[in-house]
């Protein structure tokens, strides 16, 4: 499991989000070609992170599909190589491959939504956000180095969904820790 915390802590860290701290991940794939959904139109985007109202300029970038999959060819592009499964109507999970090279590190999963306004918010889900007796109910543990991994789809989404019930009570509401806003399409 050490390369899944390497992993973790890379794609943390390229996601400019959240300090890692039980991130779900997976030893494979959990999102195939045949739940890929495409929330994200090609063009170029800019990733905002906010923090006490204030927008921040983190990222900014143009953003393909090729082979089923986003890319930029930008450095520091959040979803180079994520595959994308709809939740539910506007909440997409994100599937982050393992950093090239290193195959055996592991997936990665993040939240995305879209937003009223047409951006899209997005999030990590923490498995340790999620109280003890619920990761018991949806069969998730944090493992020796502070990481739940999932071993099929359905327990990915029920992780998520108990992931936001416990950031909606925590929060106060729906909130997420930045935002993308497509800036111009190709």
């Amino acid at each position: 499991m050490t390369t899944l915390v390497r992993y973790a802590a890379a794609a943390v860290a390229g996601l400019a989000m959240l300090a890692l701290a039980g991130c779900l991940v997976s030893e494979k794939p959990l999102i195939g070609p045949d739940r890929a959904v495409f929330p994200l139109e090609e063009g170029v985007w800019a990733r905002y992170e906010t923090e006490d109202g204030v927008a921040e300029l983190e990222w900014r970038g143009p953003v393909r599909v090729v082979d089923g999959v986003y890319t930029s060819g930008e450095d520091d592009f959040s979803y180079e190589g994520a595959r994308f499964a709809e939740m539910r109507e506007g909440v997409f999970i994100a599937q982050h491959p393992p950093e090239p090279g290193d195959q055996d590190a592991g997936w990665m999963y993040s939240l995305l939504y879209a937003l009223p306004d047409g951006h899209f918010g997005y999030d990590i889900p923490i498995c340790e956000e999620i109280p003890a007796a619920e990761r018991e109910r949806i069969g998730v543990a944090l493992n020796d180095d502070d990481l739940c991994v999932i071993e099929d789809y359905e327990t990915l989404v029920a992780a998520a969904e108990a992931f936001e019930a416990a950031m909606r009570e925590e929060r106060g509401g729906f909130v997420t820790p930045g935002y993308l806003a497509l800036e111009e399409a190709l």
